[in-house]
């Protein structure tokens, strides 16, 4: 059975600063929707299941490098594609480094080292052109019992419709505050709405940081299926950070300014949280019965 979950809590922590031009960063304040799967007993050996952590993709649009990294001064727009590429592809690979990292900690599980992904992927991946499938098969090869792979779905920027969802949640509980308030006044309502909107637009187009404070969102999506017995999805969770002040205060204070130190610290913490819960919820499921 799934079970789903909605979370909306501050969280903090760092992660080592990654070499110049490529990196992703940020703070944060965590709201989240997820789904996984509920647990089950685990397998009767009593072994750790092995994990390959496969890579990770950006789906989001990044419409300049300038929204997720802060240049002393901007890329020409010949140089700007390339900038962009490469640092989409430093962000996806700190993000399977990081997974790597976190869930490796987890004591339930044996996860492959980042190498051996590696070179799974440069040797098995090229022979497959579906992406989930390429996942899979670098899974067999290495005799995993499950392969975990994820999505950045918002990195800096955030598709319309996460933001819209995510706004409709928050907005609708406070208009009702509003509204109990100002009996129902629907200037006041409609004043609310308007200046709400305003300022959640800058945070979800690219974010900004004030007084101290950044607002960056990083929205991911991780999915887990099961080699082991029988191949089926047996986990898909999403994590949404945005603010942690406590977070960005582990950096020496002249980094905290940078959009990609941001980027990486609410990154850091989006995948901690999801690491953390599948040490309670992630385990190897039994086989569908046939009918």
């Amino acid at each position: 059975m799934r079970t789903c979950r909605f979370r909306h809590e501050i969280g903090s922590g760092r992660v080592p600063l990654p070499p110049a031009l490529g990196l992703l960063l940020t703070a944060r304040l965590t709201l989240l929707a997820g789904c996984g799967t509920a647990p089950v007993a685990q397998r009767d050996s009593g072994r750790a299941p092995t994990v390959l952590v496969g890579p990770f993709t950006m789906e989001v649009a990044i419409s300049h490098s300038s929204k997720i990294y802060s240049f002393d001064e901007p890329p020409s727009p010949e140089q700007e594609p390339d900038i962009r590429k490469r640092l989409i592809a430093d962000a996806t690979f700190t993000a399977q480094q990081l997974m790597t990292d976190r869930l490796g900690r987890q004591k339930r599980f044996s996860v492959l080292p980042l190498h051996e992904a590696e070179r799974l992927e440069a040797t098995v991946a090229p022979l497959v052109t579906v992406a989930r499938e390429r996942i899979l098969a670098m899974g067999r090869v290495a005799g995993a019992d499950l392969v975990l792979f994820g999505r950045l779905l918002g990195y800096g920027q955030m598709p319309l419709r996460y933001w819209l969802t995510g706004w409709a949640i928050t907005a609708s509980s406070q208009l009702t505050v509003v509204g109990a308030v100002s009996g129902c006044n629907s200037v006041a309502m409609g004043s609310y709405l308007l200046f709400d909107i305003m300022t959640d637009l800058p945070i979800w187009t690219g974010g900004f940081y004030a007084f101290g404070w950044a607002f960056r969102p990083v929205l991911i999506e991780v999915e887990v299926w099961q080699l082991t017995g029988c191949e089926q999805e047996v986990w898909k969770v999403r994590e949404f950070a945005l603010l942690g002040h406590k977070y960005l205060e582990t950096y020496p204070e002249h980094l905290r300014k940078k959009k990609e130190v941001q980027l990486e610290a609410n990154l850091t913490r989006a995948i901690e949280e999801l690491a953390e819960l599948a040490s309670r919820t992630l385990t190897m499921q039994p086989c569908p019965q046939a009918p």
